[in-house]
């Protein structure tokens, strides 16, 4: 599939591939609000600038990503700013 400007076919389905993820990565968060999961993400990357996190996404030989903890990361950003206290 090429992704070369102008070419909206490939342009709407990679955009669509996208959102699909993105969408599924929000839901399975258990942030509140889009918002939340936003900021909870530029919380995620400012702990890594500073070395809170270390790397937390590996790839294999053959090019194979595992993000899982990243993921993981990302919901105890959450978990600890955006869970409301009862």
């Amino acid at each position: 599939m090429s992704f070369a400007p102008g070419n909206s076919k490939n342009q709407k389905a990679y955009r669509e591939k996208v959102e699909k993820a993105v969408n599924k990565a929000f839901k399975d968060s258990g942030a509140g609000s889009k918002y939340d999961y936003a900021l909870a993400t530029v919380i995620h990357e400012f702990l890594h600038a500073i070395g809170t996190f270390k790397p937390d996404v590996s790839e294999d030989i053959f090019g194979n990503v595992d993000g899982s903890d990243s993921l993981e990361n990302q919901k105890e950003v959450i978990k600890k700013c955006f869970t409301e206290k009862k």
